[in-house]
């Protein structure tokens, strides 16, 4: 269900697009949608048997995607206005996807036209619209490190990296399991989760108190993406112990 009026706003956008393409026999494809749109498109594209849809974002392990509708052709990867590009660099410097993402937008390309972030040793792979590759390719820098940028990269995606984050808390509240994830005091935590800054299973939480259970995802603004991978006994302190895996 939507919870505002963007996004209510946002779904009306994609009934009108399925109605447009059902009546002229057309495809036609979104942005890069994040995994909260996704999840708020589900109920309506089932729901509208008379037109194909399928979501792609350059990749299989892309989390963001760009949506095609199509009320005739089949729909083929022509509908994907999606250009991946390669930024190689020197494997001892050390760049992550916020370093990317925000050379990205400081060219004023707009979020919703960068999809997923691929960073390994020495390169990454990203995948834009292509509305937004022609400046992209013109980087030079990454934060202060020269890059190299060049088209393509499907045959060299970096796998996905992760930092394990271990410790204990006195319950699964969300605010006493974010001063693990970041270090913080649990006022401190709190605080980020009353100004909206926290989601939890893609959809803004604004209870500290909100009860997490192992799956569940975390993201941060400003902060990254977690990952609650598994909750332990006790210790002997009556605390239980939490792994996370926060992504890179």
């Amino acid at each position: 269900m939507p919870a505002d009026e963007g996004e209510r706003l946002f779904l009306r956008g994609i009934e009108e697009m399925m109605e447009s393409c059902y009546s002229r026999s057309a495809c036609k494809s979104t942005y890069f949608l994040d995994e909260r749109q996704r999840l708020l498109c589900f109920p309506m594209l089932a729901a509208h048997t008379e037109v194909e849809h399928r979501f792609f974002g350059g990749h299989p392990e892309c989390r963001r995607a760009v949506l095609a509708i199509s009320g005739g052709p089949p729909i083929g990867e022509g509908c994907f206005p999606i250009r991946p590009l390669r930024f190689l660099y020197r494997k001892q410097d050390v760049l992550t996807h916020r370093n990317f993402l925000g050379a990205l937008l400081s060219l004023e390309i707009e979020r919703r036209l960068v999809g997923d972030i691929f960073v390994g040793e020495g390169e990454a792979v990203a995948f834009l619209h292509q509305n937004a590759a022609p400046l992209a390719l013109e980087i030079k820098k990454v934060g202060r490190v020269g890059v190299r940028v060049e088209e393509g990269g499907l045959d060299r995606v970096p796998p996905q990296r992760f930092e394990e984050i271990g410790g204990t808390v006195a319950s699964l509240r969300l605010d006493g399991v974010l001063g693990v994830l970041l270090r913080q005091s649990r006022g401190r935590c709190t605080q980020l989760v009353q100004a909206g800054q926290v989601q939890l299973n893609h959809r803004e939480v604004l209870s500290p108190s909100e009860p997490l259970e192992e799956g569940d995802v975390l993201s941060v603004r400003g902060a990254g993406r977690f990952v609650l991978t598994a909750v332990g006994g006790l210790t002997k302190k009556g605390r239980l112990g939490i792994t996370a895996q926060k992504y890179l």
